[in-house]
């Protein structure tokens, strides 16, 4: 009898030990190859987004699908990155359970997964729609987490709202509410030393142009003033790069933008025959500027393509001498034409705000590069 008791109790005690285990591992965090997914049904879902909205820290942006494209519609439906849309939408669908994490809001704030429209809220509220405006999904998006340990892996705090606990999933989203950081801020990059001249004509019909007589010279001011001079080359020369790495903080639909009375009117000329128009002014206090761009083949001096020449045998030289070096080819000249119907197709119908610096630049007038001719010459202002 006191066997069959003990055969009993070691039964008991082995069931009672596999429970335990089992209930164990049932709370322990699963490894990567057994986390789920936070939206499952999205994956499959992807291609039906129509909208993405984002909003947080007092403002909010909207992605439409426009066709094939995507726009931005807080800029006027200025295209959208598409890259960035795309990683957007399919981050969120990848996004992998790891573990749940604190249901107190009072360590909201930490995670950074607090309500989106609370008061010095540092989170993020990213919700996608189909064409129906129904909700494919929705998530409260918190702060990334980096793995202490060496080549752990990466996680990010999220909260799905109406639910009380944040979540620490693996995956990472890039999203920002600013409008503006949803589009390809650089505009075009024409090098200096293409200019040949740069003209400014203001409202009041003073006019500012400097020129280069030829490439590779220093631009100089024309009709300088009597009894004036210069106030430096350096900051004379710097016009050159009116439209060098020209790009935006904002942007504008054409057609709903009034520049004022005193908008500045520029005329920039290539020697090889790029004319870029630009208007500037300031509307609302922001430095706007909208671009066409021309080719003027006269400009360019083109004539009719030169006969090509011909070809000569190489000639060894004579002995004990040394060979002339073959002369370099000539570079290549850049397709204008291509140039410019790349560059309307980018700018055309738009305005774009630019940075002050660049403003001064498309806004200088004569008084702002001379001095009294009797004045000593001053150090060049940064950034002018």
């Amino acid at each position: 009898m006191r066997g069959r008791n003990l055969a009993i109790l070691c039964i008991v005690t082995a069931v009672l030990a596999a429970a335990a285990m089992f209930a164990t591992h049932s709370r322990a965090p699963s490894g990567p190859a057994a986390r789920e997914l936070l939206f499952p049904d999205l994956a499959a879902r992807v291609n039906d987004v129509a909208e993405i909205r984002i909003a947080g820290k007092g403002r909010g942006v909207t992605l439409h699908r426009d066709g094939e494209k995507w726009t931005i519609v807080e800029a006027d439906g200025y295209p959208a990155l598409f890259d960035k849309v795309r990683q957007a939408a399919v981050g969120l669908s990848e996004l992998k359970l790891i573990d749940r994490k604190t249901g107190n809001p009072e360590y909201y704030v930490r995670l950074g997964v607090e309500d989106p429209g609370a008061t010095a809220s540092n989170s993020t509220l990213l919700t996608l729609l189909d064409s129906k405006n129904a909700k494919l999904a929705e998530l409260i998006v918190g702060r990334n987490r980096t793995s202490a340990a060496p080549g752990g892996e990466p996680g990010l705090y999220v909260r799905l709202p109406g639910d009380s606990t944040a979540l620490l999933v693996e995956g990472r989203l890039e999203v920002t509410p600013n409008p503006f950081d949803w589009f390809d801020r650089d505009l075009f990059d024409i090098p200096g030393e293409r200019i040949r001249l740069v003209e400014i004509t203001h409202a009041d019909g003073q006019r500012l142009r400097v020129e280069r007589g030829a490439p590779g010279a220093e631009l100089a001011l024309v009709d300088l003033p009597v009894g004036k001079k210069l106030q430096s080359p350096v900051v004379l020369g710097r016009m050159g790069t009116v439209l060098e790495g020209m790009f935006a903080d904002g942007v504008r639909a054409d057609g709903k933008v009034q520049f004022p009375a005193d908008a500045s009117r520029v005329t920039i000329l290539t020697f090889d025959g790029l004319v870029a128009e630009v208007t500037a002014g300031r509307v609302d206090g922001t430095a706007l500027a909208k671009f066409t761009f021309r080719y003027d083949a006269l400009a360019a001096g083109e004539t009719a393509t030169p006969p090509a020449a011909e070809a000569k045998p190489d000639t060894p030289a004579p002995e004990g001498e040394t060979a002339a070096p073959a002369e370099a080819e000539p570079a290549a000249k850049p397709d204008v034409p291509a140039e410019v119907a790349a560059l309307n197709a980018k700018v055309s119908g738009w305005c774009f705000e630019v940075p002050d610096y660049r403003f001064e630049l498309l806004t200088r007038r004569v008084a702002d590069l001379v001095q009294d001719a009797n004045a000593a010459t001053p150090e060049p202002p940064p950034g002018n």
